[in-house]
């Protein structure tokens, strides 16, 4: 597992963090994401072919998407036990 900056975050009510840096994903082209052994659920990349980020559910890529223009996004970052 990586590291993470603690400085970075700000702690919140109901365990919810905010970073106060930009966060930057393992990026990989549509090829090598299909390429990876044994992806795990909850697994979250930048695909570089397509400019998005590519969530592992457990049995598929999907395509993380704010639904509407301008809408916020939610991501799980687990940091460790």
């Amino acid at each position: 597992m990586g590291t993470l900056k603690v400085n970075a975050i700000e702690k919140h009510d109901n365990n919810q963090v905010a970073l106060n840096s930009p966060i930057q994903f393992k990026s990989y082209t549509t090829t090598q994401r299909d390429a990876l052994s044994s992806p795990q659920a909850g697994w979250t990349i930048y695909n570089s072919t397509t400019n998005q980020l590519n969530h592992y559910n457990g049995s598929a890529w999907v395509v993380i998407t704010t639904g509407s223009a301008g809408a916020s996004i939610g991501i799980v970052i687990a940091l460790g036990d």
